[in-house]
């Protein structure tokens, strides 16, 4: 007798855990009312400028990192454009170092460290 009567508990006990986890999974495709939490995030230039591209609207999300827009200061043009210059100048300059002396002018050394003798130290 004991026997049936743990056995009728035990499964009593198992209807009433499945009714209760069943009452408590939302169904499928339903919303559940809550709050979300956000942070207001101000963010600005850190230069003045001309607005040149807006990349996000107003309550879209962002990712960390993500450009949000794109700045041009009215002097950037004339540094960016002097600054290309300074670059080609300088591979000019390396070209010509890597080309070598050519050989008239390393005669014209050659000869001139022959008149100086050797060097003191």
């Amino acid at each position: 007798m004991n026997f049936k009567l743990a056995f009728s508990s035990l499964a009593s006990s198992l209807t009433t855990v499945a009714a209760l986890l069943v009452a408590c999974t939302p169904p499928a495709g339903s919303t559940l009312p809550g709050v979300v939490e956000a942070e207001l995030v101000r963010v600005a230039a850190p230069a003045a400028g001309r607005l040149v591209a807006l990349s996000v609207t107003r309550g879209e999300p962002v990712a960390a990192g993500a450009a949000l827009f794109r700045i041009e200061s009215p002097g950037d043009s004339a540094l960016l454009a002097e600054a290309e210059a300074r670059v080609a100048q300088l591979a000019a300059h390396q070209a010509d170092l890597a080309k070598g002396k050519p050989p008239d002018e390393l005669a014209v050394t050659a000869a001139q460290a022959r008149r100086r003798g050797p060097r003191r130290s």
